[in-house]
């Protein structure tokens, strides 16, 4: 039996753990006859009603036996639990991700909190009635064949929010990057603001301002600090204290040395060019390390750029987020009408609007909306799954038996499954729209990612789409199995009283056949 979630692999156990026990006491106190005292009582009663006509007496027996018939249909297809579910049989396979392998665990081998901390003490085996087990069944292979059916894709927002969810924390790394910020990179940018006028466009600067944007200047890993000699950058200024992994170098060490000539430590004071870009101690190595969380982002990244790339926009991503992120001060930055960074002029502008309209507020609302809604979605349907479970014994006897407990049951279990099935195209449609409204594949992530560089419009509009999407596509759809199981359970009560009507009819006919016989017998005879 296949499920839709961590959580679902326990309450489908439990919910049915507790089906089995409220069954058990209803039919111990006896509460499970009142349906067929109330079905006798009702039948004596309209027999005393319709006691002067034997046609009517009839048509009463008649439906007495179409409901009885009909509540033990019920009862024992759909009550009595019969048919046995181990818990090593019922599976959950995460959506295929690109790239990630996406092992199938039971209740027995799941790893997550579920079962090993909470509802680990789950029955090993329960029993299901015949129709709700062959409805769980059904349902669980529809959803899984659907899903399995379209081809992986990455999971961008995921990646986006791992983005945005990591930053420096440790102590170490972050002193290191502050001491880079100190040594190296304020230097440097006091160095880049005293040249006037700026060689905007005298090479190699018209190069690298093309290919990086003039904000290329705003960030420790600054392609113009690190990559133009002299002019006071990276190739001039060196880490003021040593640095462990960066050997000592008499050509560049010269105030490490004794009166012999020899080096008094074993590592010297890099150059900042080096201490940024070693490929073994080096800063921007040690941030992206640091961040495990974004390997997966990364290794897709690196599908579509360089790798040295990769690692420069996850580093200034991360910068963003800290103190270690540079502003330019004076009167724009005092009065905050200079927005430099990701967005340049062009954030500023676009902040300004959205400080008139609200749409980056409203954006970023709906952010935490929809991830809300995708965290909470797969737990608020394990959970419902739990309670209909549960309180299916209570609906069955409420309703007295009929036939549309079978079909009424059938819809809820078929449609609150099948959200699985619509929560997952939501989530292809999302990762699709991603691309479209951000056809740069090179620049979406960190335009996304980027509170002033993004277009706050079609950043809105994704969002509407997709948390709609969540949201409303469950309801629809669960409108319209809620309408046909109606109309369903409408149509089989019918056949039910239309046969009740037929078999009503034979006898009355017959009698009356047989009467207009006998006195043409009669007369015969004379």
């Amino acid at each position: 039996m296949v499920v839709d979630s961590y959580l679902e692999l326990y309450t489908t156990l439990f919910g049915w753990l507790f089906y089995g026990i409220i069954w058990n006491v209803l039919a111990e106190t006896g509460l499970l006859l009142i349906p067929f005292i109330l079905m006798i009582a009702n039948t004596i009663i309209e027999g005393k009603r319709k006691a002067k006509s034997d046609e009517l007496m009839q048509s009463s027996m008649r439906s007495f036996e179409v409901d009885f018939v009909v509540a033990f249909f019920i009862i024992t297809l759909c009550g009595v639990p019969y048919f046995p579910l181990q818990a090593s049989e019922v599976s959950f396979t995460p959506k295929a991700i690109a790239g990630v392998s996406q092992p199938t665990v039971t209740a027995n081998t799941s790893t997550s909190t579920f079962g090993s901390i909470s509802f680990s003490s789950f029955p090993s085996s329960i029993e299901v009635p015949a129709a709700w087990y062959g409805v769980l069944k059904f349902t669980g292979g529809l959803n899984r064949a659907i899903i399995q059916g379209v081809p992986a894709l990455n999971d961008l927002r995921a990646y986006f929010q791992e983005l945005n969810a990591t930053s420096i924390t440790d102590p170490v790394l972050r002193a290191e990057t502050q001491d880079f910020v100190r040594d190296c990179f304020a230097p440097a940018r006091a160095s880049w603001d005293r040249m006037n006028p700026k060689p905007m466009t005298i090479a190699p600067f018209n190069t690298l301002f093309a290919a990086h944007g003039f904000d290329d200047v705003d960030w420790i890993g600054s392609r113009v600090f690190r990559s133009v000699p002299g002019h006071g950058f990276y190739d001039s200024r060196r880490s003021s204290k040593i640095r462990e992994g960066f050997l000592f170098d008499p050509n560049r060490d010269y105030d490490l040395m004794d009166q012999n000539g020899l080096g008094i430590s074993t590592y010297g004071k890099p150059y900042c060019d080096e201490w940024y870009l070693n490929s073994s101690h080096g800063l921007r190595q040690k941030i992206t390390s640091y961040a495990g969380r974004l390997r997966n982002f990364v290794a897709w990244y690196e599908t579509l750029g360089t790798v040295t790339d990769t690692d420069d926009r996850v580093v200034r991503i991360l910068m963003e987020k800290g103190a270690e992120y540079f502003r330019p001060r004076g009167y724009d930055y005092a009065y905050e009408t200079d927005k430099q960074g990701l967005g340049g002029e062009t954030g500023y502008y676009f902040e300004q609007l959205n400080n008139l309209n609200g749409l980056a507020a409203e954006s970023f609302k709906l952010d935490q909306y929809l991830n809300l809604i995708i965290r909470a979605e797969y737990m608020i349907q394990a959970i419902l799954l739990f309670c209909l479970y549960m309180l299916l014994p209570i609906f069955i006897l409420a309703n007295g038996y009929k036939i549309s407990t079978l079909t009424t049951g059938c819809t809820l279990i078929f449609t609150i499954k099948f959200w699985s099935v619509l929560w997952f195209a939501a989530f292809w449609l999302d990762n699709n729209l991603i691309v479209a409204m951000y056809p740069d594949a090179r620049e979406y992530s960190l335009n996304y990612i980027s509170t002033e560089g993004a277009n706050p419009i079609s950043r809105m509009i994704l969002n509407i789409l997709t948390s709609s999407l969540h949201i409303f596509l469950p309801l629809f759809f669960t409108g319209i199995l809620s309408y046909a199981g109606f109309r369903g359970g409408a149509v089989l009560a019918n056949m039910a009283s239309a046969t009740n009507g037929k078999m009503t009819g034979v006898p009355s006919k017959g009698a009356k056949i047989i009467g207009k016989m006998a006195p043409k017998a009669k007369l015969g005879k004379g």
